[in-house]
């Protein structure tokens, strides 16, 4: 009876239940204008438009990194742009591919109106997402799946369909997963110096942010892994 609650609760949260594309191990920074201040369904706002052309690195455009000398000090302050060879810049949400050492990815990247790619925690139309903050080739790529957040130490799931953070009850595999639907307080400020969203508040839980070793709200124990069996 429970197990069926709980399959009943996956399907009034989202619909449906998640696979998973990779295991807990994901991890980063933040950044990019959004973050878990606030909250909102992870079945609200506008859907990444999946309808958009692939961008060949080197093919349609280059990447440029436009401040070089403050990046050489701090990566995390790096600024890029994808500059298109029909004229102009990437803006909004663009999927590239491209070869870094040997290794291929395509993945959605996001970038402001003013060009710049965004990186870290992002929130579009009450959508939350996570661009990757690891300087590995492919910094700024949407980033799916299990993410530890090292600032307040949670982990996060981003639908592995389209990036955007899940809140509620998640069914990956076997196994249930409580991330936390509600917002009591805000628990990330956004710094415009360094355009980045920091971690402020200890006492309150952050939204998507899974339960540990706890009971959720509607009274099932999940254990250090997060998970209710």
């Amino acid at each position: 009876a429970a197990l069926d609650a709980l399959n009943q609760a996956v399907k009034d949260a989202g619909g449906k239940t998640y696979e998973p594309d990779n295991n807990k191990g994901g991890g980063g920074s933040r950044g990019g204008r959004g973050g878990s201040g606030g909250g909102s369904s992870s079945g609200s706002g506008k859907r990444v438009n999946y309808d958009t052309k692939i961008l060949t690195v080197g093919q349609d455009g280059n990447w440029e990194l436009i401040n070089p000398d403050e990046a050489a000090g701090n990566l995390n302050k790096s600024k890029w742009k994808f500059n298109l060879k029909t004229g102009g810049n990437a803006k909004g949400w663009a999927y590239l591919s491209y070869t870094f050492e040997g290794k291929t990815k395509s993945e959605w990247y996001h970038f402001g109106e003013d060009g710049v790619m965004n990186s870290g925690w992002f929130v579009e139309n009450g959508r939350w997402y996570y661009l990757s903050m690891d300087h590995n080739g492919f910094y700024g790529e949407m980033i799916r799946g299990w993410h530890f957040e090292s600032q307040d130490s949670k982990w996060y799931y981003l639908n592995p369909s389209n990036g955007s953070m899940h809140t509620d009850w998640l069914k990956d595999g076997n196994e249930f997963y409580y991330l936390n639907p509600t917002v009591q307080q805000q628990t990330w400020f956004y710094d415009n110096e360094t355009d980045r969203w920091n971690f402020g508040n200890v006492n309150s839980r952050p939204y998507g942010s899974m339960y540990q070793n706890e009971t959720t709200p509607d009274g099932y124990t999940v254990n250090e892994n997060g998970a209710w069996r």
